[in-house]
């Protein structure tokens, strides 16, 4: 019973060990990350490179700028070439602004580990998120997407990518970079733009925690 004990403690150690968050010993030379350490193991995001390993010690509190989505791309590898129409619209990207705003407010409605704030206030950081691509599942569910009574069935809306840049508030400083990418969805239903906004807004929320979580990390 002893040995049985000790190995489940020893498991325990090592899976907790094996969240910690590890900081590279040299520095990247990515155009424009210059001097920035790659972190792996961090759970939340699939690449992050911070400025040094203390970059987040003295913050307390965020800011969010407007969700960047004027530069992402529309990858359609995943449509039918007969049948591949999806096109971004200026009212989409009203419309991805305003649910990030609302996911926001949603997460922020209980105490997190940065404060939010709407001002650039000492001891303050700027998160700034940009949607870089979008590979949807299905053409756009729209009358040039799609034929009179045409339906698809999809698991998930398509692949989202992402980057955020985290800045000091004040001062404007990059101090680290996060990238991802995410299926909007994992159950298969109709591919429409009911549920695909409900999958969009997901897909923001868990970004919106992971940024929370993986500041608070590496703190």
């Amino acid at each position: 019973m002893k040995k049985l004990i000790f190995a489940a403690v020893a498991a325990l150690f090592v899976s907790s060990c094996s969240t910690v968050p590890k900081i590279s010993s040299e520095t990247t030379a990515e155009p424009g990350r210059e001097g920035f350490y790659a972190v792996t193991n961090l759970q939340q995001f699939a690449s992050a490179q911070i400025k040094n390993a203390d970059v987040f010690q003295k913050y307390t509190k965020v800011i969010y700028s407007e969700l960047n989505v004027a530069d992402i791309e529309i990858d359609k590898s995943r449509l039918s070439r007969s049948n591949d129409y999806w096109e971004l619209k200026d009212k989409d990207v009203t419309a991805a602004q305003r649910m990030f705003v609302e996911q926001l407010n949603k997460y922020y409605q209980k105490e997190r580990n940065l404060s939010r704030v709407s001002d650039a206030q000492e001891n303050t950081l700027k998160v700034e998120v940009a949607l870089t691509k979008y590979r949807p599942n299905a053409p756009r569910d729209d009358s040039r997407g799609r034929g009179a009574g045409e339906m698809y069935f999809t698991e998930g809306a398509g692949r989202l990518y992402m980057v955020t840049q985290v800045s000091d508030a004040q001062s404007g400083e990059l101090l680290a970079v996060f990238e991802d990418d995410r299926e909007l969805g994992s159950t298969w239903e109709k591919d429409s733009q009911t549920n695909n906004t409900r999958r969009f807004k997901q897909g923001l929320y868990t970004w919106i925690q992971r940024i929370d979580n993986a500041i608070a990390q590496l703190r």
